[in-house]
């Protein structure tokens, strides 16, 4: 099915048992980070459906008060001799954090967004540089109350609100390297944020990232 499923399927099993206590005891998906799609999909592999699975799911268990945990499967990559999928063998890639230790997937920025009094903004799908595509989206993670995007240098434009995750659409790409960098501003201080992206224009997607 689809990660929007959790919803009606949680309420119809509440609704059925009231008194049941109710955990969500794993949910996750595969996210390979060497894999990208400005149209992520179920099984794509992506780190950016990872990352969109995540936020519809999260989106949906943080409204339901009934529920009295939930559990992201994983925090890391994690070996698993009999798996072979998205091309990598032995190994389970539902980790927000890849089988190293060394890199944050952008699902982790999601989380932190959501959990973390730490304030921060950051750009998502860094990793997909290679695009052929006139205008992308950027999308930004942030627990700050604004964020504004800059285009080689720019303003853009700056959206507001609370729910933690900042989609800017139809932002230009020049020919050759463009720099996108978001700056969040905290409310209560004035305090800004930084992060920065490098995104190539290119002739042709980049295969080697299906």
């Amino acid at each position: 099915g689809k990660a929007e499923d959790f919803g009606p399927w949680v309420d119809k099993f509440h609704r059925i048992n009231p008194d049941r206590p109710l955990c969500i005891s794993e949910y996750g998906v595969e996210g390979i980070v060497q894999y990208h799609s400005a149209e992520p999909k179920v099984k794509d592999y992506t780190e950016e459906y990872h990352a969109l699975y995540h936020e519809i799911a999260w989106k949906i268990f943080e409204k339901k008060p009934f529920l009295w945990a939930t559990y992201v499967w994983n925090m890391f990559d994690f070996g698993a001799n009999i798996r072979d999928e998205g091309g990598v063998k032995g190994r389970n890639n539902k980790g927000l954090v890849t089988y190293d230790r060394r890199i944050k997937k952008d699902a982790f920025y999601m989380y932190k967004a959501h959990w973390s009094d730490d304030k921060f903004v950051h750009i998502t799908s860094k990793r997909f540089v290679d695009r052929a595509e006139s205008t992308i989206q950027v999308k930004a993670y942030s627990n700050c109350s604004e964020v504004t995007l800059y285009v080689n240098g720019e303003k853009l434009r700056s959206i507001s609100g609370d729910e933690k995750i900042f989609v800017f659409e139809n932002v230009p790409l020049a020919e050759g390297v463009n720099v996108i960098r978001a700056e969040a501003t905290e409310a209560d201080n004035g305090a800004i944020y930084q992060d920065t992206a490098r995104f190539t224009k290119v002739e042709q997607p980049n295969a080697g990232y299906e």
